[in-house]
């Protein structure tokens, strides 16, 4: 038989099921079953599905085509329908992992420079502001790190002048206690400093 854009033969029935015309199909020949199915053909080995369609016109009934198609085609469109499914999955996993190493990189990038602000305060430098490129959560994330270093310096800068003040006040005691003492020294009488629960105090 030949097959032409899959069709193997074509055959012309009249009302009573009589060969009228016949292309690919030997007309002294008997014409096979049909297939209720496709895959009632994977056990033929002709490789070929039977059918046919009635010919009718305004309700009349003139005959049948019968043909038959090679199951070929089929075989082809699944193989070529099984190669596309395969490309297109390939592609999806490809671009899948591709977006995922953007995004690592991207989350990645941020997150070192988080880690080389905190190594920076670690060694003692707070006067660092990372700069905030986003407004998602690691953009959140850098803004209340920078939070955390104005903090930090806004608290070491307390702890100086609380510092500085205390030691001024410790200063100017001991002079106040020098010039008390050589007040005292120059008197020529004897002075005499008690609590009030009777305790010396100074001499």
């Amino acid at each position: 038989s030949r097959h032409r854009n899959g069709i193997a033969y074509f055959v012309l029935l009249d009302a009573g099921n009589k060969i009228v015309a016949a292309d690919g199909w030997d007309m002294n020949q008997p014409l096979p079953p049909l297939d209720t199915s496709i895959d009632d053909d994977d056990q033929d080995s002709i490789g070929r599905f039977d059918t046919e369609t009635p010919i009718q016109l305004a309700g009349q009934a003139y005959g049948h085509l019968r043909y038959g198609v090679s199951t070929e085609i089929f075989t082809l469109a699944r193989a070529h329908l099984l190669n596309q499914s395969m490309l297109i999955a390939i592609a999806s996993i490809c671009l899948s992992v591709i977006l995922l190493a953007l995004l690592g990189y991207w989350l990645t990038r941020h997150l070192l420079m988080l880690t080389r602000g905190a190594e920076e305060i670690a060694a003692g430098n707070f006067e660092i502001t990372l700069p905030v490129r986003s407004a998602d959560e690691v953009g959140q994330l850098t803004t209340a790190f920078n939070t955390m270093a104005s903090n930090i310096r806004e608290d070491i800068e307390a702890l100086r002048k609380g510092n500085e003040a205390q030691l001024l006040y410790l200063v100017e005691s001991q002079r106040e206690q020098a010039r008390l003492n050589s007040l005292l020294s120059a008197m020529s009488i004897g002075v005499l400093f008690v609590s009030p629960d009777d305790k010396v105090v100074y001499y």
